[in-house]
């Protein structure tokens, strides 16, 4: 071999190398901040402001994808790398510390001292992004693209949330043209202030949004009266029922909170055994709702696939799908033939595309979420049926290939012509879930919007006290000051239908959330229940006064 063959052969490989280490590990994007001496001994994955467990990546179709998130710490620099299957551009979510992202005077502070954010997309490159002023830029987009989708452009109360904005630009520019495009310290701080700053000005305008749509008097002339109050049916306040406790206390606070009630129907303590129904504790709730509180009563999910929810018996069909469509069929039949008459709205699914027990393929995923509204529609044809995506910000995809992004299984089974009436979510804030403030959660709305159908909100929910899994979480004043913000934007919105609260009363072990109900565990009223409470008396009072307007209009 000649020295210039030789000289060849080893360029060709340094060239190749590294492309074939970039396939095998993955592509990448990474990002840079600076943290201080106090932060040197956060947990592990953690750098005193950020927290990788609620780390995910984001396509440009909105999907979650496949994607691992590492933080490395060299000499006050902590370094986030993001491997992702595919070189497209992506978004990375993540939560970080709320007092950092929101600074010290937010409108809304972060119950448990962190909150979710998220950068703008980014194509890969070799050197780092600027952590803090790339999720500054993505609020202050989120702000401008809010503005006019709202058309809060000209209102005259924007410009208290506009000068905000101004200032996050102001601080924005300023870390840019410092750092030109790379972290530096003081670039980092100003790409900081820049991202408080567009905090604040994206929480004053989902407010004077909130405004608009739940206060029609705000709005200057009644030049904004908002669709809930011109076209829409009145927006109805459930609360979830646990079926293993019925007592007079639980029955006397939902007749004053709930107009209607939530009964689950969970597999795995309706057929502990095959072929064995115990409907003693569902039929007691049930009966209580249509004969003497006189609520109707919304029954489901009729299907969920989670994990501690299906009987474990069912597990041995898992590769086996004939049989367990046979399964579910005659379970879906069993439920909707002895509760039919007592129902109003049938949640026909839940959770189907986290897909985390079974491992279905997408069009098993469809057949599963068609076959159950089939057998609905077919013994109850005048129902509402809604198909309960459950997690709608769908991180849970970044680790599990073998799910689908929420949004993308609606509209898959939307086009695939399965017939379902409306759509439902989760929205259940805490450290595992992650916090999401009112723009981001308005922004996952009008995602939903896209499809064309009413969104139930079937499970609301957020603890009101520290546990052993969340030392560091809500206290009940932020349960109760989170439901009243969270409330009114819902109402705002035109797409909304119903909320539904996730559980009346704190239990041991918790069905839905340690401590995330309404009364203590000693039956004691939270300040969440009288938040809500007020809530609805306002909300039955100004539809109580549309009423009266139509009747004087029509007369």
């Amino acid at each position: 071999m000649t020295t210039l063959t030789a000289r060849r052969l080893i360029g060709a490989v340094v060239r190749v190398v590294p492309r074939l280490r970039h396939w095998y590990r993955g592509c990448m994007l990474r990002f840079e901040f600076f943290h201080t001496a106090q932060n040197e001994a956060a947990p592990p994955g953690q750098a005193g402001v950020v927290y990788t467990d609620l780390a995910y990546l984001v396509n440009q179709n909105g999907q979650v994808v496949p994607s691992r998130v590492g933080l490395r710490t060299d000499n006050g620099i902590c370094r986030l790398e993001c491997e992702k299957v595919g070189s497209d551009p992506a978004s990375l979510a993540i939560g970080v510390d709320a007092k950092s992202a929101q600074g010290q005077n937010a409108v809304a502070p972060a119950p448990g001292g962190m909150i979710v954010e998220q950068t703008t997309l980014l194509p890969e490159r070799e050197e780092p992004y600027s952590f803090w002023l790339e999720l500054a830029r993505r609020r202050i987009m989120l702000f401008l693209n809010k503005l006019e989708e709202w058309g809060l452009v000209d209102d005259p109360e924007v410009s208290e949330p506009m000068a905000q904005l101004d200032k996050a630009r102001e601080l924005f520019t300023d870390a840019l043209v410092i750092g030109r495009g790379k972290p530096t310290l003081t670039s980092d701080t100003l790409g900081k202030a820049a991202l408080a700053a567009a905090s604040h000005a994206c929480e004053l305008l989902t407010n004077l949004y909130s405004r608009r749509g739940t206060d029609p008097e705000s709005a200057p002339g009644g030049r904004m009266l908002d669709s809930m109050v011109r076209n829409r049916s009145r927006l109805t306040i459930g609360c979830t029922v646990s079926p293993g406790r019925f007592d007079e206390l639980q029955t006397k606070m939902l007749e004053r909170c709930a107009d209607f009630v939530h009964v689950p129907m969970t597999w795995s303590k309706l057929e502990p055994r095959e072929g064995k129904y115990s409907f003693a504790q569902t039929d007691q709730w049930i009966e209580w709702a249509v004969l003497k509180a006189k609520r109707p009563v919304v029954t489901g999910p009729v299907l969920d696939l989670r994990a501690g929810v299906t009987p474990d018996w069912l597990s041995i069909w898992e590769n086996d799908f004939e049989t367990l469509r046979e399964m579910v069929h005659d379970h879906a039949k069993q439920i909707v033939t002895r509760y039919r008459r007592t129902t109003s709205r049938w949640i026909a699914t839940s959770s189907i595309p986290i897909n985390e027990q079974f491992h279905l393929t997408y069009d098993k995923m469809v057949e599963l979420t068609r076959l159950v509204v089939m057998v609905i529609r077919k013994l109850h044809p005048r129902c509402e049926i809604t198909v309960d995506v459950a997690r709608p910000w769908g991180q849970y995809a970044a680790s599990n290939r073998d799910s689908i992004s929420p949004m993308v299984y609606a509209h898959l089974l939307a086009q695939s012509g399965v017939k379902f009436d409306s759509l439902g979510v989760r929205i259940q804030m805490n450290r595992q879930r992650g916090y999401r403030d009112s723009a981001y959660l308005a922004e996952m709305l009008d995602t939903c919007a896209e499809l064309d159908r009413p969104v139930h909100v079937t499970c609301l929910g957020a603890p009101g006290q520290s546990s052993a899994t969340e030392p560091n979480a809500w206290s009940n004043a932020e349960q109760a000051s989170w439901i009243e913000r969270t409330l009114r934007l819902l109402a705002s919105h035109h797409t909304v239908a119903s909320v539904c609260w996730q559980e009346m009363m704190d239990t041991e072990p918790a069905d839905m959330m340690a401590y995330g109900g309404l009364l203590d565990m000693r039956g004691q009223p939270k300040p969440a229940l009288e938040r809500l409470l007020e809530f609805r008396s306002q909300l039955i009072a100004a539809w109580r006064d549309k009423d009266k307007k139509n009747g004087e209009d029509a007369a």
